[in-house]
Parts: C-alpha cells; structure tokens; sequence
C-alpha cells in the first residue's frame, strides 16, 4: 500500500528523537515574515496522503495561513515519534500505531483530530491457485508482519471465517518481503498491499482473498496532535483540516483529478497512471465522514477498541486503551459548526 521514501534530513530528524524520550519541546510553530504560520507535519507517502501533496503544491495551505513543510518518514510509529519528542507539529500515521504509542505515554496521549483515509482494498491476502477462501488457509504457510498492521488485518479475516492463526503457520516478515515471496513460489498466502496484489494476480500465482474493503476501518490513516497542542487549541490545526478538505475536492473534481494526480504521483516517486490506479484503494474522508467516526459508536471508536485488545492479547501493549483518551472531535466539531 505504502511506497516509502527516506528523506535524508528526515532520517537525522528520527535521530534526535532518542526514542520517543524526554519531554515535549518547544513547538516549531512559528510565524514567517509573509505573516503565515509555518509548521511542520510528519508523514510516510502513500496515496492516501494525496490531499496534502495537492494542498501543499497548489497553494492551498497559504489560503488558510499556513506555510506546511512536510517531513517524509518511511514508517508510521517514526511520524509519531518525532510528534510525541515536538519536532514536528502535526502528524500522519496509522490507527494503530497511535494505540500503541498512547500505551506508552499515557500521561500525554497523542490526540486524534481527524481520519484522512481508511484503506479500502489497498490490503488484503493473497492466496495460491486452488485456495478459494480464508477458510482454506487452515494447515498453509502464511506470511505476515506479525504484531503488526497487516496482522490485525489478517486476525479480522480469521474472526470472520471462523478459524484460528493456531490453524495456520505465520512466517514473521515484512508486508513487501511477503508480497515478493509469495510471488516467488515461497508461501501458500502472504497479507501485504498494493503493488504486490496486483502483481500476483497479473503474474497468475495467486489471487486476493480478503481485502481491507472486507473489514472497514482495520486499516485506518488519521491526524494526531501532541496533548499539549489539543490542549492549547491553536488555530492552525482547524485551519490545515480545512485546506485537506479542500485538497479532497480538487481531488475528487474531474476536472482537476488529473493534475491531482500528477502531483500525487511526483511525489511518491511513481507514474500518474500508477497514482491513478492506486487511487480507488483508499477512502478519502471529508471533515463531516470523520467527524462521524470519530464520535460516540463511530467507525474510529469500535476500532480502537478491537485494535486493542488484539495488541494486549500479544503482548504489545500493556493494558487496553481506551477510544475517549485518544480520538479528538473538537476541531471537526467547531469546523462543521460553521458549515
């Protein structure tokens, strides 16, 4: 799903984090002479992070006051950590991975503002000839990132097919170490993203068998904010929702997709006819679908919950957290107020 870019100053950025470690610094939040606000936001490129290429190329961040530097990080719990230590003022990342950063700071949980995209069959497993269902995987050799996104995917596929991970032997690897072994002959199933799927499927080895599509939400990209900044409630966070939102109708615009996805496509480094195809594998949220998400009995709050007791189940996090400490409907709740 993710083509990942490293960044050189990126990396050095991940370094003096020192782990996530210390307390929250000074934000980098600063007014420039031209009178916009300057902040930086952390993300790893995929296509759902399309709205804020286009915002950013196509001015629409400095119609909301805003001078945006985006800082590439190749993995999403890196995003975080340079959020959690203040090197950056806002953040994408995964669902996940909020969950099981919120673990370890509870006394400052990352705040979710909004949800940018929920992956909509950019994931999935994909199964050898012959392996028609989930079901079927049982007794097959399955390769996955364990404890990680791809394997809470994989657990919803298992919960709806009435089996358990106990019937399979998982093989602990890389989403795209997955894809490429799979395609090699080496698995019987692997749980990885786009292009790999694709590229199964046109090679004849295998076709998909579940999808994100099947499990909506498992699979969920969204804003984060440090506690002290959702705090604060400065106006820059409801202003950059607002210009993502706008980047979302550009997008969604015929008569603009195109150019959308040229500037899509630069930025991650692939074709605008890849970009283009990619594209219908993700939801884009506007600011009133996340609002609803993020809510009492959303979209968002039934997967914490799920996400989580999967991760205290493994071990991965320490107790279960809970969905009000994390997601934060107060900036979309004054946005739709004014619509």
């Amino acid at each position: 799903m993710k083509k990942f870019i490293t960044i050189l100053s990126c990396a050095a950025m991940v370094l003096s984090v020192a782990g996530c470690g210390g307390t929250q610094s000074e934000s980098a939040e600063t007014e420039t002479e031209s009178g916009l606000t300057k902040i930086t936001v952390a993300d790893n490129p995929f296509i759902g992070a399309a709205p804020l290429y286009v915002a950013a190329d196509k001015g629409i961040f400095e119609k909301y006051g805003l001078d945006v530097e985006i800082a590439s990080f190749d993995d999403p719990s890196q995003c975080l950590s340079a959020l959690i230590s203040g090197n950056v003022d806002i953040s994408g990342s995964t669902l996940d991975s909020v969950v099981i950063i919120a673990d370890q700071y509870r006394d400052r949980y990352p705040q979710v503002v909004s949800i940018r995209d929920d992956s909509a069959g950019a994931d999935g497993i994909v199964a050898k000839n012959g392996i028609e269902t989930v079901a079927d995987l049982k007794g097959k050799t399955v390769g996955v990132a364990v404890n990680q996104t791809t394997h809470f995917l994989l657990q919803q596929a298992l919960d709806q097919a009435g089996i358990s991970e106990d019937d399979l032997t998982l093989i602990d690897m890389t989403s795209s170490d997955a894809g490429v072994s799979f395609i090699s002959g080496n698995l019987d199933a692997a749980v990885t993203w786009e292009p790999y799927l694709s590229n199964a499927a046109e090679a004849g080895v295998g076709k998909m068998i579940f999808s994100s599509a099947d499990a909506p939400g498992s699979i969920m990209d969204v804003i984060v904010v440090s506690q002290e900044t959702a705090e604060e409630k400065p106006a820059w966070v409801g202003e950059f929702l607002k210009a993502l939102d706008e980047a979302n109708e550009f997008i969604a615009d015929e008569e603009t997709r195109d150019e959308a996805m040229e500037i899509t496509a630069e930025h991650l480094d692939i074709s605008k006819e890849e970009a283009e195809a990619m594209l219908p594998t993700v939801k884009l949220y506007s600011t009133s679908e996340a609002a609803e998400a993020l809510g009492d009995g959303g979209l968002a709050r039934n997967t914490v919950e799920k996400i989580s007791d999967f991760y205290v189940e493994k071990d991965v996090i320490s107790d279960t957290v809970d969905a009000a400490d994390i997601l934060n409907t107060s900036f979309l709740e004054a946005d739709t107020s004014q619509e």
